[in-house]
């Protein structure tokens, strides 16, 4: 018979297994692998019940837990809480604030990644990109809050991705009230 204290283990040991190895609609565990998992944890006579129990209890607590039977292989996985592009805007904003320290900052990058789609950024550390989103987005809120104009020249790109300047080049003026984010994008 196990303990109280063991029980509240499982819970926490099911979530470690489906964050590592059922952390995406592809990669499913059905109840026996879960069973098997917990059974090399020194937890045996598991029975599923006791899993669904465990499973629905975390489910609860706001872990998204899905149940996917439309494929070949049926199973629980853990749906990321995260969309790559948010957390790619969350760990280049901790980045580029350079508020915490490297040691601090590769701990929440885990866990970040953890609970994503994606398990690296992109880009490099040092590697800048052509329009960095944070730094537009500090020029914008930064407009807003000292009522300023923002200027800014508006392009397309040719068949060979060389940025054609609309409006004979001249800049647009705008006066930016509020910043309204939709589908990984700004406006």
């Amino acid at each position: 018979m196990m303990l109280k204290e063991s029980y509240s283990n499982i819970s926490f040991l099911l979530l470690k297994i489906l964050q590592q190895e059922a952390n995406h609609p592809n990669c499913k565990l059905n109840l026996n692998e879960l069973i098997a998992y917990l059974n090399l944890c020194g937890y045996d006579n598991i029975s599923d019940k006791t899993i669904r129990k465990y499973l629905h209890l975390l489910k609860a607590n706001g872990y998204n837990i899905c149940f996917d039977k439309k494929n070949n292989k049926q199973g629980y996985y853990l749906n990321p809480l995260l969309k790559p592009g948010e957390t790619y805007l969350l760990i280049n904003s901790l980045r580029e604030s350079k508020m915490i320290t490297d040691k601090r900052l590769k701990i929440i990058e885990n866990f970040l990644f953890q609970n994503s789609l994606i398990s690296t950024m992109p880009f490099a550390n040092n590697a800048k990109q052509k329009t960095n989103v944070v730094d537009l987005l500090d020029i914008c809120l930064k407009a807003i809050m000292n009522k300023k104009q923002l200027q800014f020249h508006y392009f397309d790109y040719d068949i060979y991705h060389r940025p054609i300047l609309r409006h004979d080049g001249k800049l647009y003026n705008v006066n930016p009230y509020a910043i309204h984010s939709y589908r990984d994008h700004y406006y």
